[in-house]
């Protein structure tokens, strides 16, 4: 069957309703209408058969606690998120603390370097420890690339798969679903 285009006059009201249902479900047009109608066949296919009713009531309440543990899965994987990122920003700032650390002792070196011009033995240590100090930054600026690299990284590959997994899962609600609902309308038929 080919997608076809249809619209309707609604008031204003109704329409930004609309829009924002839409908006919150995250469902593509097609698939929120799909969602509306199959709702609406409920609540008439309930009406018509109050007989079924109870049975669709009690589906109604098993698909909202799937629906809960998806946002609650939703809401951990936020909240766990966040931590990384917190983690993160705080291993950040333990790095800048330290890189500044560095960096006031390569400075604190350097006049040092100035005041022991006549020690050449001392002017020779302090070269070293300013080589060794500089290779720590850099280590550490590397090291800091690194934990940005993998914790986007990380982070796309799980948003990725919980993406999928709600998909799959979600697929296979709505079969379920749709087959409770045929298997009930041809049992009562």
């Amino acid at each position: 069957m080919s997608d076809t285009t249809w619209s309707v006059k609604i008031p204003e009201e109704l329409k930004e309703q609309v829009a924002k249902l839409l908006e919150e479900s995250g469902l593509t047009g097609k698939d929120f209408m799909k969602q509306l109608v199959s709702l609406y066949q409920l609540e008439k296919t309930k009406q018509r058969i109050p007989e079924i009713a109870e049975d669709i009531n009690e589906l109604n309440i098993l698909l909202n606690r799937i629906n809960t543990i998806y946002v609650n899965m939703a809401e951990r994987f936020e909240n766990i998120t966040k931590a990384k990122e917190e983690e993160y920003r705080e291993t950040l700032k333990a790095k800048d603390e330290l890189i500044q650390e560095l960096q006031q002792a390569i400075s604190t070196i350097k006049k040092e370097l100035d005041n022991l011009k006549a020690e050449k033995e001392n002017i020779d240590n302090l070269k070293k420890l300013l080589v060794v100090k500089e290779e720590e930054i850099s280590k550490l600026k590397e090291s800091i690339k690194n934990i940005e690299y993998e914790k986007e990284k990380a982070l796309f590959e799980k948003e990725r798969e919980l993406t999928q997994q709600f998909q799959e899962k979600y697929q296979i609600l709505l079969i379920e679903l749709q087959n409770k609902i045929v298997g009930n309308n041809q049992a009562n038929a």
